[in-house]
């Protein structure tokens, strides 16, 4: 979003989040209307005065404290408060942990809003798989995948935790699911499980208390494919992010949260990969990764780019079929790790645009600069390929902006 429509438009935003942080609306959507504006806008005062705001129902809006604490420009003290107030402590932290806990904070929070993107690759296309199964994935079916069967798909109300797609090797698990994105290390003297939930309004925010749970515990896979909400509640297993600083005798939290931090890093690693499967033409998709999880992740006989093709062609073909006008979905690049707030070289999906994919397949080099840059090879974590429902991105409320 141009910075221009920022200013115009912040006053009145900040003003209603400001109104809704302080008051006892159950709506906190003009909260997350607020936090994209403010962060691509760089307006570090106000993040640092709506995280510490007084706030009658501060557990609502979780998710959007978290984010805030990526923008740009906060200050050591403002960052201080901040934690202080996240974590809900009055403990005396020192300034690299407070640094540390603001970045994971602010990753994590970032992490509940990428889930956008994930709506397109987890569908099946073609009366066949998904583009996640495709790469590799499993399609798992459980008894939380469901709440009302009778409901169409696109309700929300549908799903509980929705169809997840998973995979493991001797020291890692991973899941996406619609409600929730898991990764749990298995390996001695590491094991951590992280899960993040899917923090849309449309739909997951209502499937769990809370956005950001931790265990430290041994789980196994089989414990991982059971997971239901009475366990992921329950304190004796997980535990919320913001929780962390409390009931901390016995425990090493500095390990703690350097367990979580290695988990983000090979969650934004899968991501950043998978990526790369879908630009790879022909061949296993190469890539480095000091993480073992990505030694063998992704490795299929063929790349992604046909598969990404075929989806996209079916999703013209049903948007023509359908009359509708413009783009069903547009490719995009964002940086990896970030929710597609402020996508670059946006490409809506075209008859011309199919027909260069093809050309990539054969080996032929795009002459669009943007779709050039879409599929550069070389990973980047700057250059993350994905999929966004709008033009502007995919933002934490349907509208916006």
């Amino acid at each position: 979003m141009p910075n221009d429509r920022i200013v115009i438009t912040k006053a009145a935003d900040i003003e209603t989040a400001f109104r809704t942080i302080r008051g006892t609306y159950q709506d906190v959507k003009p909260i997350s209307n607020a936090v994209p504006h403010v962060i691509t806008g760089e307006f570090s005062d106000w993040a640092y005065d709506l995280v510490t705001s007084r706030s009658p129902k501060r557990e609502r809006w979780t998710p959007e404290a978290f984010a805030l604490l990526n923008t740009p420009g906060l200050r050591s003290g403002q960052k201080r408060k901040m934690v202080g107030r996240i974590f809900d402590t009055q403990k005396r932290i020192s300034s690299e942990q407070v640094e540390t806990l603001s970045k994971i904070t602010g990753r994590l929070g970032y992490a509940g809003f990428l889930f956008p993107s994930k709506r397109w690759t987890t569908q099946r296309f073609n009366d066949g798989p998904s583009l996640i199964e495709r790469a590799g994935f499993s399609r798992q079916t459980r008894d939380t995948d469901i709440r009302d069967p009778e409901l169409p798909k696109y309700n929300p109300q549908r799903d509980e935790f929705g169809i997840g797609f998973t995979w493991s090797n001797e020291d890692w698990y991973i899941e996406q699911r619609r409600a929730y994105t898991l990764i749990s290390s298995k390996a001695h003297g590491q094991k951590a499980t992280l899960i993040v939930r899917n923090s849309s309004h449309f739909y997951g925010r209502d499937r769990l208390d809370h956005p950001v749970y931790v265990s430290f515990k041994h789980l196994s896979d089989e414990d991982l494919l059971s997971l239901d909400r009475e366990i992921i509640e329950n304190p004796s297993k997980f535990m919320p992010w913001q929780a962390l600083l409390k009931n901390t005798r016995g425990r090493n939290v500095e390990k703690e949260v350097a367990k979580i931090e290695a988990l983000l890093d090979v969650m934004d690693d899968v991501d950043l990969k998978f990526s790369q499967w879908l630009k790879t033409a022909k061949g296993p998709a190469k890539f480095r990764s000091p993480h073992s999880v990505l030694s063998d992740i992704f490795n299929t006989e063929d790349g992604g780019l046909s598969h990404l093709r075929e989806f996209l062609t079916g999703a013209l073909v049903a948007h023509i079929q359908r009359q509708k006008a413009g783009s069903p979905l547009f490719l995009a690049s964002i940086s990896s790790g970030t929710p597609p707030w402020e996508p670059r070289h946006v490409t809506p999906i075209t008859t011309d645009l199919l027909a260069a994919l093809k050309e990539l397949e054969d080996g032929v080099r795009p002459q669009d600069h943007d779709l050039s840059v879409l599929f550069n090879k070389m990973p980047n974590a700057q250059n993350q390929l994905t999929l966004v429902t709008g033009q502007n991105g995919d933002f934490p409320v349907i509208g916006m902006p």
